[in-house]
């Protein structure tokens, strides 16, 4: 295999940004200097172009269930590499009545073997709270699964997550070392809202952000640093859409907490007004947490600019709007959650982070 070399680009680095020359030898990155001269190499011309690290998008979702259906997309995979992230993070849902390492060995042969178009990683989303799973969590690790997800939200449902169970697994991943990311929303708050949604049979599109609100999304955020700092565990909020939420976040990152936020590009650019709109619109928008008020954003992207949140990942869910989404046109509570962005984050990161907001290196880091 012939060198690859790739001459004149602007480097971007954690630290800078130079104009230098890359070499890559049997896949590999040997040099980044000035002047770099392989007689036999590839060469690529990156005058006047960014070369950037492939980014990496840790949180998508290429399987989802409804109506008794389970739905494998790792071939759209592809979308990552399109707009240069080469490694994504998938959840591996753990299937009813298997061991984490069942569930694993079943999803990788059914779903990930021969589909996958970039390196992937994968966290763990519980379905079982028995003795047998938590202790399992002890040899996550060595499953190659660094993260388990939690789920303060959706009781009723096999992945939620009440609090007696929370604080056993926050402990164990001090003790193993995995770390634990949260979806943080009251579940009862929520449930109360859509109960009488449901009694005044108010079901249009915008009732999703009505009946989950703010507040959902601060209490679970801030019952959720109390127990990191009881448990000395590591947690990372995902999805973070309010105000509020962010300023819990940096005071705990100033008493020392391990805790660290993601947002989604859904939660810079889009307010709750997209829910406003006609139905067939509305449920494209239909995600938890829902969009917020417009106020928000600015927030947002200060709280990337200050480091108070770590990662922008799309939250990518492969559903379909005219066979998935509009099966609950008529009723809100039927629309699967989830908006696609695999292949928009990295460019929207770009073109409203970087040209406007974040240094490309913060962009690195």
């Amino acid at each position: 295999m012939k060198p690859l070399l790739i001459k004149n680009g602007i480097i971007v680095t954690e630290t800078d940004t130079n104009n230098m020359d890359i070499l890559c030898e049997n896949g590999i990155i040997t040099k980044i200097e000035h002047n770099i001269n392989i007689p036999d190499a590839n060469i690529v011309d990156a005058t006047g172009l960014f070369v950037l690290p492939g980014g990496v998008d840790q949180h998508v979702h290429f399987n989802f269930s409804m109506n008794n259906n389970t739905y494998y997309s790792w071939a759209s995979s592809k979308a990552a590499t399109v707009s240069g992230t080469t490694t994504v993070i998938d959840f591996l849902n753990q299937k009813p009545n298997k061991s984490i390492k069942e569930s694993l060995d079943e999803y990788t042969q059914l779903a990930i073997k021969g589909n996958t178009f970039c390196d992937y990683g994968l966290h763990i989303i519980l379905n079982s709270m028995d003795y047998n799973t938590l202790d399992e969590l002890k040899n996550l690790l060595d499953y190659g699964i660094g993260t388990c997800k939690i789920f303060t939200a959706f009781k009723g449902e096999t992945h939620y997550c009440p609090d007696e169970v929370i604080l056993k697994i926050l402990s164990l991943s001090k003790e193993v070392g995995f770390s634990v990311m949260v979806h943080a929303e009251n579940p009862d708050i929520i449930k109360m809202l859509q109960q009488k949604s449901i009694y005044e049979n108010k079901l249009s599109p915008d009732n999703h952000y009505k009946t989950r609100p703010y507040i959902s999304e601060i209490e679970a955020v801030s019952k959720m640093i109390y127990f990191a700092e009881f448990t000395g565990a590591n947690i990372c909020f995902a999805h973070i859409s309010t105000k509020e939420s962010v300023e819990l976040i940096k005071n705990a990152k100033k008493r020392g907490l391990n805790v660290f936020g993601e947002t989604c590009p859904h939660y810079l650019l889009f307010t709750q007004e997209q829910l406003d709109k006609s139905p067939e619109e509305s449920i494209k928008f239909i995600c938890s947490p829902p969009l917020r008020e417009k106020y928000n954003l600015q927030h947002i992207w200060k709280a990337l600019q200050e480091d108070v949140l770590s990662f922008i990942s799309s939250d990518h869910s492969d559903i379909n709007w005219k066979n998935h989404k509009m099966f609950g046109l008529n009723n809100y509570l039927q629309v699967p959650n989830g908006c696609p962005g695999l292949a928009e984050r990295f460019p929207i990161i770009w073109s409203e982070g970087v040209k406007k907001r974040i240094s490309n290196t913060t962009t690195i880091c």
